[in-house]
Parts: C-alpha cells; sequence; structure tokens
C-alpha cells in the first residue's frame, strides 16, 4: 500500500499536448479548472456561464467547436449532456475527437430533427463514415446524453444509455476532444449547451466498458438493421453486412433482412451467397415480386440462364410494366443467342423508359446482331446522346468504334464525339468536327456555341461572336448563349448591356449572370452597382471562392482593404491569392508572401499562385526562396512572367548571361516591353558586350524610358569611346577607341558645319566648322586664340571628318 500511495506521489505530472490516461469529468462550476477553450469572434463565441459551456453562432451554415486542452486521447469513453437553445432552428450539435488540427479529425453531430451522423475530415475533405440517421424518440427534442466509445480502430455511439450505431475506421489514432455545433439555414443564430461531461482514458476501464456496452448489454435488432440501410445505401456494404449479422445472429432473418442481406452480397459480386438468402426470403414470402426478380438477375450473373429465363418468364407478366425486367429478359435471350426475342424485349423496355441510355444501348446491340441496320444506327446514336447527357461515358468509346463502320456521317453521334473531346480538352480535335457539322449543316445551337467558345478562350473574341450569334438564333431563349456573347462583346470593349439584361430575364437567379454584370460595372466604375450585383450572386452561391474574390476586389476599389479582407474569411487557394493580391497593392509584402505561400500550398499545381509568391519573394529580397519558386514554376507552366522574374532573379545575382537567356525565352513568347529591353542592355554591357547593349538602347532614345537609356548609351560611349567637344560651341563628337590608321583626306566643296574643322597645334583646342568660320585667314580655318592653322592632327579628328563627309557623299581618299 505505501509503495503504490509513493508511486502516486512521484508519477509524473503530463504535460501539455501528452497522450493521457486519466478519468475527468465536469459540471462547469466557477471552482473547476477549465480546461475548454473560451473566444469571441463575430460569428461565434464559447465561453462557460452559469454551470454550462455556452457555444453561440451567429451565422447561418456555420460549423463551429471549442477544444479541450491541455492533453489528446487514444481510447476513450466520453460523455456528453447537452440541450440546444429554445429559439434554435435546424442545428446540430457533438463531439469532435482525436482532433489534429482545423483539417484533420472526427465529429458525431445529433440534429435537434432526432437525427445522428459521423464524419471524418481528412486534410481538409470531409467523408461521412455514417450518414444522417434517425435515432431519437419523438419527445426528446432539447436534451439529450451522447456517449461515445473509442477502443483503437471501434467506435460506438449511444443516445441516452441506448445503442444507436457503431463503426470502425483508421484515420487517426489519437488527439484531442472539442464541443462542437453546427448552424444550418433556418436561423441566423443557434445556441448549444454543454451541461456536463464526462470522460475516462485508462486503457483497462475503456476495454470494459467497450465489451460491456457492444457485447453484453442487448442492441435493439431494428436499430442495427437501419443502420445497415444507411451505410448500404452511401456504399460501404462490408459494415452494413457486418451489422445485418450481428442482427440477426441467434436467429435467420425475416424477408426484410434477408432480402437485405442477398442485396449487399450481390454488392459483393458474392453471387452464391446473394442466392442463398433470397431462396430464404422467398421461403418465407414467395410473393415478394422484388426478390423474384433479383434471384432472376442473381441467376443471369451466375450464366444460368436458362433457369434465369424460367424465374424471370413466371414472374414478368404478373408484375406492373418494369423496363428494368425487360431490359434483364433481353439479357437472358441475348446470352442464349436470340437476337429477335431479346430485340423485342429491350424494345419493350426502351418504350417504358426512353430516357435510359442502358437499354437504348442494349436494343442497339441486339438489333445489330439481328442484322436491322436502320433501327440499330438510331438506337446507337440515341443512347450515344443520353451517354453524354447524363455524362456517363464508359460506353461512348465503343458506340463511337461501331458507327464508324455502320454510319460515319451521323450527326448525332460526330456531336457527341465533339463535345466529349471538348470536354477533354482537346480543343483541335473537338474544332475540326465542330466545322465539320456546321459546314455539313448537321450542327446543333449547342455547336454553334461551343465553337464560340473555343474562340473566346483564344481572345479572338471577334469570330467567337458571330458563333455565338449563329447559337442565338437557332434556340434564343437559353440564357448562357447570352452571357457568354456578353462576355466577348465585353472582352472587346463594346457594351454587353443588351446580352446581360436578356440572360438575366432568361436566368434571373444564375449567380454567374450577376458576377459578370458586376465586372462590368467595376470596370466601368459604378462601384454601388458592381458591389450590389457580386452581393446578389454571392447570396445565390456563397460557397463560391471566385464570386468571393471579384467582391472583395470592388470593395478594395471603393471603399478599403478592411472592407475586402472581411469578404475573403475563406481558407481556399483562390481567397488565399486574392489577399496576397491585396497586400502587395499596398505594399506589405510580407503578408502578401505569407498568403501566397498558403495558397500554393492548398494547390502546389496551380502556377499563377506559385507566380505571385515568386514575384513577392523578390519584392520583399528573398531572392534564393524566390529562384527555388520559379524553377518548380517552369516546370509546371512556362511562361513570359516566369521567364522575366527568373532574369530579374539572375540579374540581382549577377549571373548575367542566365539572366539574359531567361529573357530571350521571355521575349519568344511576347514581344519585349521597352523596360525588359533596357534590363537586356544593361546585362549585356555587364558580360562585355556593349555593341548588343548599344543596338537595344538606341530603339529606346525616343521612348518612355529615354532617359534611362541615355544613360547606359553614355556609359557604353565611355567604355569604347573617346569624346572630342568643339572648344566654341560645345559640340561633341564620339570617336571608337581602338581606330586604325587613317589616310589623308582631300576635301571638294564646303565641308558641313557639323564636321571638325581641325585643332590647334599650339594650344590644343578643337573646332567645328561652324564656329571656326568665324575665324579665316586667307580662307583657311584658324585658332582664335593663336591664329595657327587647324589641322587634322590626329586618326580620331580624320575619322570623324571622313564619317561625316561619307553621309553627304563628297569625300574621295
Amino acid at each position: 500500500m505505501l509503495q503504490r500511495l509513493l508511486a502516486l506521489l512521484w508519477r509524473k505530472k503530463p504535460e501539455a499536448d501528452d497522450i493521457v490516461e486519466e478519468k475527468w469529468s465536469s459540471g462547469f462550476s466557477p471552482v473547476k479548472k477549465r480546461r475548454f477553450q473560451e473566444e469571441q469572434t463575430k460569428d461565434f463565441r464559447a465561453l462557460r456561464q452559469k454551470g454550462h459551456l455556452l457555444l453561440d453562432l451567429n451565422k447561418k451554415n456555420l460549423f463551429a467547436w471549442t477544444v479541450q486542452e491541455p492533453y489528446r486521447y487514444r481510447n476513450l469513453v466520453v460523455e456528453a449532456e447537452v440541450s440546444f437553445g429554445e429559439r434554435n432552428g435546424h442545428s446540430a450539435a457533438g463531439l469532435m475527437f482525436r482532433y489534429k488540427n482545423p483539417e484533420n479529425y472526427y465529429y458525431a453531430l445529433l440534429s435537434n430533427r432526432g437525427q445522428f451522423r459521423f464524419d471524418v475530415v481528412f486534410n481538409g475533405n470531409p467523408s461521412t463514415l455514417i450518414p444522417w440517421l434517425d435515432v431519437r424518440d419523438p419527445d426528446e427534442t432539447r436534451h439529450f446524453k451522447l456517449r461515445v466509445i473509442i477502443n483503437y480502430d471501434n467506435f460506438a455511439f449511444f443516445l441516452n444509455d441506448r445503442w444507436i450505431a457503431e463503426l470502425k475506421d483508421e484515420s487517426f489514432d489519437n488527439g484531442y476532444l472539442a464541443f462542437c455545433g453546427q448552424n444550418y439555414d433556418e436561423s441566423d443564430k443557434a445556441r448549444f449547451s454543454l451541461e456536463h461531461i464526462f470522460l475516462e482514458s485508462r486503457p483497462v476501464e475503456v476495454d470494459v466498458w467497450f465489451y460491456r456496452w457492444t457485447r453484453v448489454i442487448p442492441v435493439d435488432r431494428e436499430r442495427r438493421i437501419a443502420l445497415a440501410e444507411r451505410l448500404s445505401g452511401q456504399g460501404q456494404f462490408t459494415p452494413a453486412l457486418i451489422q445485418l449479422r450481428r442482427a440477426y445472429h441467434k436467429s435467420e432473418p425475416d424477408a426484410h433482412g434477408a432480402f437485405l442481406i442477398a442485396e449487399i452480397y450481390l454488392k459483393l459480386e458474392l453471387y452464391e451467397d446473394a442466392l442463398r438468402y433470397l431462396d430464404i426470403c422467398l421461403s418465407q414470402d414467395p410473393r415478394r415480386i422484388d426478390a423474384r426478380l433479383e434471384r432472376a438477375n442473381v441467376l443471369y450473373l451466375l450464366n444460368r440462364f436458362l433457369e434465369a429465363r424460367t424465374q424471370l418468364s413466371g414472374t414478368i407478366e404478373a408484375v406492373a410494366p418494369n423496363p428494368v425486367a425487360w431490359n434483364l429478359y433481353g439479357n437472358i435471350e441475348y446470352a442464349l443467342g436470340n437476337w429477335n426475342e431479346a430485340k423485342e424485349a429491350y424494345h419493350r423496355g426502351v418504350r417504358l423508359n426512353a430516357e435510359e441510355p442502358l437499354f437504348f444501348l442494349n436494343y442497339a446491340r441486339a438489333c445489330d446482331r439481328a442484322g436491322l441496320t436502320e433501327e440499330a444506327r438510331g438506337a446507337y446514336a440515341e443512347a450515344a446522346r443520353l451517354f453524354f447527357r447524363q455524362q456517363d461515358f464508359g460506353d461512348l468509346p465503343g458506340i463511337f468504334s461501331r458507327m464508324s463502320s455502320l454510319d460515319p456521317d451521323n450527326g448525332t453521334v460526330k456531336s457527341v464525339r465533339a463535345k466529349l473531346l471538348f470536354q477533354e480538352g482537346r480543343s483541335d480535335e473537338a474544332e475540326e468536327l465542330f466545322l465539320d457539322l456546321i459546314k455539313k449543316e448537321q450542327a446543333e445551337s449547342e455547336i454553334f456555341f461551343l465553337q464560340g467558345l473555343l474562340l473566346a478562350q483564344r481572345a479572338r473574341h471577334e469570330e467567337a461572336l458571330k458563333y455565338f450569334d449563329q447559337a442565338i438564333e437557332r434556340h434564343a431563349d437559353f440564357y448562357l448563349y447570352h452571357m457568354r456573347r456578353a462576355e466577348s462583346v465585353f472582352a472587346l470593349g463594346g457594351d454587353p448591356d443588351r446580352d446581360l439584361t436578356r440572360a438575366a430575364q432568361l436566368s434571373p437567379d444564375d449567380p454567374w449572370v450577376h458576377n459578370l454584370a458586376g465586372l462590368v460595372a467595376m470596370e466601368r466604375g459604378e462601384y454601388p452597382r458592381a458591389i450590389e450585383s457580386l452581393k446578389r450572386a454571392e447570396e445565390l452561391l456563397p460557397e463560391e471562392e471566385e464570386i468571393k474574390v471579384n467582391l472583395a476586389e470592388v470593395l478594395y476599389r471603393s471603399t478599403s482593404l478592411e472592407a475586402a479582407l472581411q469578404v475573403l474569411s475563406s481558407t481556399g487557394a483562390l481567397s488565399c491569392n486574392q489577399r496576397g493580391n491585396l497586400f502587395a497593392a499596398e505594399g506589405r509584402i510580407d503578408e502578401a508572401v505569407d498568403e501566397y505561400r498558403r495558397a500554393v500550398q492548398l494547390d502546389p499545381e496551380a502556377a499563377v499562385y506559385r507566380e505571385n509568391l515568386a514575384a513577392a519573394l523578390w519584392e520583399a529580397g528573398q531572392i534564393n526562396e524566390a529562384d527555388e519558386q520559379l524553377a518548380r514554376l517552369l516546370e509546371l507552366s512556362p511562361s513570359r512572367r516566369a521567364y522575366e522574374l527568373i532574369g530579374q532573379v539572375a540579374y540581382k545575382k549577377g549571373e548575367y548571361q542566365r539572366a539574359l537567356s531567361a529573357w530571350q525565352a521571355a521575349s519568344d513568347i511576347e514581344p519585349p516591353s521597352d523596360g525588359l529591353k533596357l534590363q537586356m542592355a544593361r546585362a549585356f554591357f555587364y558580360i562585355g558586350e556593349p555593341e548588343r547593349a548599344r543596338t537595344l538602347v538606341e530603339e529606346l532614345i525616343d521612348g518612355e524610358v529615354s532617359a534611362e537609356a541615355e544613360n547606359i548609351l553614355e556609359q557604353i560611349r565611355r567604355l569604347t569611346e573617346d569624346r572630342y567637344q568643339c572648344d566654341q560651341c560645345g559640340r561633341q563628337w564620339w570617336v571608337p577607341k581602338d581606330l586604325p590608321p587613317q589616310g589623308s583626306l582631300r576635301l571638294v566643296g564646303e565641308p558641313p558645319d557639323e564636321m571638325p574643322a581641325g585643332q590647334c597645334p599650339s594650344c590644343g583646342r578643337i573646332y567645328c566648322v561652324a564656329c571656326a568660320k568665324e575665324h579665316m585667314i586667307e580662307n583657311r580655318f584658324v585658332c582664335p586664340h593663336c591664329q595657327e592653322r587647324l589641322k587634322l592632327l590626329n586618326d580620331a579628328l580624320k575619322y570623324l571628318a571622313a564619317s561625316i563627309l561619307e553621309q553627304y557623299s563628297d569625300v574621295d581618299k
């Protein structure tokens, strides 16, 4: 006993973030140590008040939580007594467990409509483990006790001491606990109160709780069956089967249970087991039609075609017209090689349901095998049209292949193939088919529209308008045609109001029409109208980041940065990038870098985010990291801006040759700006190629960067030339430093004024012809100071004279 007491005394106190084994409870009395975080924002608050932990949500469609600290747990029993606020609309409350961070956790919710759900969020991506499940009695509306037992990868849930669900999952093995609430869209506010919480995380105790409540205490069979139906409905067949086996582990299932088990075995492709349970079902209820039809289907899947036909033929006429049954009958006859009988059965299915593409495909194949080519062509074409409309593309390649032999010029099939190519991003191939359909007058309005869209994507808006007009001529009441036409008109600098108005009339609640109207108004500087349109778009599509980004932009232009940032509350990549843009525009480069970095982390393949990050890093002076980001950017998407930024980084590092290579690549994509030419000239100068630098700056002398160009030209001249100047008027001449020996000159006629007249042998002064004319003795140029005759004393003056005279073509060397 003494040793045990000493061990308890000396036991190390757990530190924050440790995985602990403890028993703890709280009624949230004022003297109890607080573990749950208390915080308050404009959207929600969490605080302890009068023996409760309150969670208030002040916004529709908001999920919020408060984390219990400081410890993490692995295996755990937790009981929470929770109540809903009296004025709550549709809402739900519950627990989060094995919480890692805001992007990784489990959560279980009970709604005030008597439903339960269990989800996991992994790297920000939610996944439903148990969908909404009815669990509560009608009188249990405001208060409940939720118990969760977590034992390794086993999760068991209990409501007021009644089993409601269980599941296995291995996403996380430890984490924090949190109290959470969800407000839906019925009310602006919701309140949840956690009145008491108990937790047990000691492993042996958790094992005892788990064994007692999941193995010893009986579970209501109907609850297991209800859970199995929900799990099966979302494709979790093995967990559903486990629940059904546990529901009937002491007795043979009834007809309903046997049919459920058979359906799950069928989904798992365990056909013999499915057949066994269908026989159990029919032994208890021989007249059950769905089981008789399913038995025929299973026999067909087991390739027992004659038995399947016998089973189905005794059932199909006894039921109401059923297209699925007739399609199955056709499958059986087709498998037996009876093409005409199969064709007739499929045709009956098609007549009963003309919207199912598979029925048309089967009918087409049977007609094809029966030699009925015309019927086959029509059915294949209709199957292709329906498959594409339902975005079910798996069977389309087979249809295209067969129709290339049966009817290669079929307009419907070509149209479907063209639209599929467009959807896959194979624009050139799609365009070839679009134009062929248009030329042969086989094109529907959608083909004209898509051809216009292709051209608009290539910024060929004038041509795009012609096709949009033809699409509208054929189908004037489809809003999207008018909206896309408005975009092209706007891109051309025209007035898109007529098309936008028509689009809004045809689809007044389409968010993208309002979004475009907002962009148009923003570009016109009509900010109140732009804000109104974009806010309406946001109301219609509240989760769409692109609309929020546009609204933030107009608020920034018209109001303030703070107003724009309030709109950009999303943690998505697009919003992070826009926050970076706004911070960069304000000169807050470090904050811009942080936002761009988040955008890149969220969407590493988006070139524009990485490009913006590299530019901001460059601006912030983080040259090496900017270089790393640019190297990755070139792997993703080489662009003019990327190459320009690489050149900037290389230039800053003194890697002038690398900078020139990058800038040349940028120039190959798009003609260089004057600013880029100026930078290239500097780089050529620094690598010792002044003449290439001179060629570039001489193009810029009369442009917007003329002052900088003159400065570089001056540096080039100082490096490569000597300067000579008229002593009287200051006229300047530049002469290459390394001149070969110059021959004598013989003048014919009067020399031009800008030519050097010569240099005084005595004082060394140089004069131009224009100035020397004022000081002539006996028709010869003389120095006004020394009266000495001026002469072209050196090769530089001779070179200048010869060069200038050559321009006048009056020299004879």
